[in-house]
């Protein structure tokens, strides 16, 4: 299932230049809650980077980012982003179940949108390379699409049906628990996220405007307890080091 580094290239030069304003706020918001409400000071690594928006927003919180990804071009436009906003960070072109990277040197270890693009002993491996340079008090954080979030499920049915969906075999998850097991890790909490973030699959889709906007302003209604009822786009899955 996974892609080759051409694949990926081909994706990313089609992208025009990375925006840092286009990230996916449920992220970086489940990133910080994660690791105790604030990433000022911590070292971070996001293992398969991709456009980098996440690190850099998190960067923006005084978070010190290390990006991990295996395709060239990914690399050159997320430091053409980071120096467009004058934030340092390391770049490295590392495959990430291979990363040079030191062991236990991470407080925060992390990917979004990756996982699912791996077969489950892939999965794996990814986990125990991320587990080893992640230190001894950090965290591991996985943000994987929810097999159960029906908005993302349509969309990405109906552009296959179609021939356009963009980003080839994907397999979105219920949950990581048996690989984070497997890795080694212990699975501090799995939930999902992102419930608003799914409205915008459903927006994509044709003469959807009104019932779109009619869920938001439903999902604003809710009391706060009431909201985490309802899947979310991401699964977010948080381990540490047993």
């Amino acid at each position: 299932m996974e892609h080759d580094r051409e694949y990926w290239d081909r994706i990313w030069k089609g992208n025009g230049g990375f925006d840092e304003n286009v990230f996916f706020e449920c992220v970086v918001d489940s990133i910080i809650d994660n690791m105790g409400g604030s990433v000022a000071g911590r070292r971070i690594l996001e293992a398969g980077a991709g456009t980098g928006t996440s690190s850099l927003q998190l960067a923006r919180r005084g978070a010190i980012p290390t990006l991990v990804d295996y395709s060239p071009v990914a690399i050159e436009k997320m430091q053409d982003m980071f120096e467009r906003n004058s934030i340092p960070a390391v770049f490295l072109l590392n495959d990430i179940r291979r990363m040079d990277a030191e062991n236990n040197s991470f407080d925060l270890v992390f990917n979004a949108g990756v996982m699912e693009h791996f077969s489950y002993e892939e999965q794996v491996r990814i986990l125990r390379e991320m587990k080893r340079v992640c230190k001894d008090t950090g965290r591991i954080i996985v943000l994987t699409p929810n097999a159960r979030c029906l908005f993302y499920r349509l969309l990405k049915w109906l552009l296959e049906t179609n021939g356009t969906w963009p980003w080839g075999p994907e397999q979105p998850v219920v949950s990581l628990l048996r690989q984070f097991n497997e890795a080694g890790l212990k699975v501090v909490r799995e939930y999902s996220v992102g419930f608003l973030e799914s409205l915008e699959h459903l927006a994509c889709i044709k003469n959807t405007e009104g019932i779109v906007s009619l869920l938001r302003s439903f999902y604003y209604a809710l009391p706060a307890e009431d909201k985490n009822l309802f899947e979310g786009y991401l699964v977010c899955t948080v381990g540490a080091k047993t």
